[in-house]
C-alpha cells in the first residue's frame, strides 16, 4: 500500500488540525465541566467547612467537659480528705471527752468520800461535844 504524493500531502495538512480539534474539544469540555460541577463543589465545600467547624466546636466542648470532671476529681479528692480530716478529729474529741468522763467520775467519787469523811467527822464532833 503506497500513498500517492497528493494522500501525502493531505495527511500532512490534516493531521495537526485533528490534533488541533482534539485538543480544542478537550479545553471546551474542561471549561463546561467547570461550570457545570463549580456551584455543587462549592456547596460541598460550604458543607465540609460547616461540618468541621461543628467538629471543632464538638472538640472544645469535650476538652471543657473533661477539665470540669477533672477539676470535680479533684475537689471530690480534697473533700474526701477533708471528711478523713474530721473523723480523725472527732475521734480524737470523742478520746478526750470519755478521758474527761473518767476523770469527772474520778473526781466526783473522791468528792463523795471527802464528804462522807467530813459527814463523819462532824458526827464525832458533835457527839464528842455532847458528851462534855
Amino acid at each position: 500500500m503506497t500513498l500517492s504524493a497528493e494522500q501525502l500531502q493531505l495527511l500532512y495538512y490534516l493531521l495537526p488540525a485533528i490534533f488541533i480539534g482534539f485538543f480544542f474539544g478537550y479545553l471546551l469540555s474542561r471549561a463546561f465541566s467547570k461550570e457545570k460541577y463549580e456551584p455543587k463543589l462549592a456547596t460541598l465545600s460550604k458543607k465540609i467547612s460547616g461540618k468541621n467547624i461543628k467538629i471543632e466546636q464538638a472538640s472544645k466542648q469535650q476538652i471543657q467537659l473533661e477539665s470540669h470532671i477533672a477539676n470535680q476529681a479533684t475537689e471530690l479528692l480534697s473533700s474526701k480528705k477533708i471528711i478523713e480530716n474530721k473523723k480523725e478529729k472527732i475521734f480524737e474529741l470523742q478520746d478526750e471527752m470519755h478521758r474527761l468522763t473518767q476523770g469527772i467520775s474520778k473526781r466526783d467519787s473522791l468528792m463523795n468520800k471527802f464528804e462522807n469523811r467530813n459527814q463523819e467527822q462532824q458526827k464525832s464532833e458533835i457527839i464528842s461535844n455532847s458528851k462534855e
